[in-house]
């Protein structure tokens, strides 16, 4: 049964849970202190899935006590309640809230939120993964893309379009805008994956205090250089399957096949960062036994970089379908079995992308099973394009 800590100092607004949730008691085991000494307190006695927090409380507010859950208890989904006027307030929970719900709370916002967490809950099994990726507020971006970023958002007059270019060729700081956007810290949460939609909702002054605080995107070294694996090349990688998977997918769907394509490996960005040495012997056993990534990280971490990434951009609250075409962008036979949706689109574009770079995969013979190789007669063309537009 999954279990939430509730805490919340306003006895009026917890009575008022315990009435809504009522119903779920079936489903969830739930627990409903006034503080965060209190809660903390509670942690230490009994093991907690999810901590949903108010912002303003007296002694230890929100921000501080999910602080505190990040680093005692890494793996917990941490939420947090925030009014429309906190903003100061809300700005130092952004390092340590998955997610950020209004308040007062709408009820079935509340129950989706807690129901879309829990979905990726049974994506990864390794627990030491899952915790790994509990603590993370951000991931490596690559050094230029920072720099040139904060450059541009120093200008005054850079404009949505710029900004929004500039992120579409970083799956790290997309990831983090679209992060932001799909909580309810800017409203009520928009659920998008296009990326200059959400500049346009956040705004060029809001993202600029965001990066220049080095609040939400942190340009890092990685701990240790993983041979065979490279920060640029995943990023031009990541690029090229987005451009592809938008030019691929129909109409209505693009944005977010972009994104998925942007983000389809950002459970690399996380093992190579925060788990060097086994993502470094991932890929010598995968060299030495002929087996592919995906396989060689099960056996040697006990979870996939695919799984890792849809498990992150789940806590983060990123539309399910874009968390789904991450997990599945390696599963060839379920994309061959659907529609041409957003999984497929960038199932499709990864192939694709991977034989263009010589990679010794069957791509070639995998691209006629997904059924759409006359559909897109001109997808080699537009590999170029996010190559060559890449910030120097």
């Amino acid at each position: 049964m999954i279990r939430i800590l509730f805490v919340d100092d306003e006895p009026r607004l917890t009575a008022g849970l315990k009435r809504m949730l009522h119903p779920m008691r079936s489903e969830w085991h739930m627990e409903f202190v006034s503080s965060g000494p209190e809660a903390l307190a509670e942690l230490a006695k009994s093991e907690y899935d999810m901590i949903i927090s108010d912002m303003r409380m007296p002694v230890m507010d929100g921000a501080e006590l999910l602080a505190a859950v990040k680093e005692q208890y890494p793996r917990m989904a941490r939420i947090i309640l925030s009014g429309h006027t906190e903003e100061e307030a809300a700005l130092r929970a952004l390092p340590v809230a998955h997610q950020f719900l209004a308040k007062p709370c709408d009820p079935d916002s509340l129950k989706d939120t807690i129901r879309r967490t829990f979905h990726v809950q049974n994506v990864v099994q390794c627990e030491k993964l899952r915790a790994v990726i509990g603590s993370l507020d951000t991931l490596p971006s690559v050094p230029r893309l920072f720099t040139a970023l904060t450059a541009m958002l120093a200008d005054p007059t850079s404009s949505i379009n710029s900004v929004a270019d500039l992120l579409e060729q970083d799956p790290a700081m997309s990831g983090k805008i679209l992060h932001l956007v799909n909580t309810a810290f800017f409203g009520q949460p928009q659920h998008t994956a296009d990326i200059a939609k959400a500049v346009s909702l956040m705004g060029t002054t809001m993202i600029r205090n965001l990066a220049l605080g080095a609040e939400v995107f942190e340009a890092f070294p990685m701990k240790a250089s993983v041979p065979g694996f490279s920060v640029d090349e995943e990023q031009r990688h990541a690029s090229a399957v987005a451009h592809l998977a938008r030019h691929i997918a129909p109409s209505g769907i693009r944005e977010n096949a972009f994104t998925g394509g942007l983000l389809h490996d950002a459970g690399k960005l996380i093992l190579a960062s925060r788990l060097p040495e086994q993502f470094r012997a991932s890929i010598r056993h995968a060299e030495e036994n002929g087996v592919s990534d995906v396989e060689a990280e099960c056996e040697v971490i006990g979870a996939s970089h695919a799984e890792a990434g849809a498990y992150l951009l789940g806590l983060w609250g990123l539309p399910t379908e874009v968390s789904e075409a991450v997990l599945l962008h390696h599963d060839v036979e379920v994309a061959a079995g659907r529609s041409l949706d957003i999984t497929k689109s960038v199932c499709i574009a990864n192939i694709v992308v991977n034989e263009m770079r010589g990679r010794e995969t069957s791509a070639a013979e995998k691209y006629e099973i997904l059924g759409v190789a006359g559909d897109v007669p001109d997808w080699r063309a537009c590999l170029s394009e996010p190559v060559q537009g890449s910030v120097p």
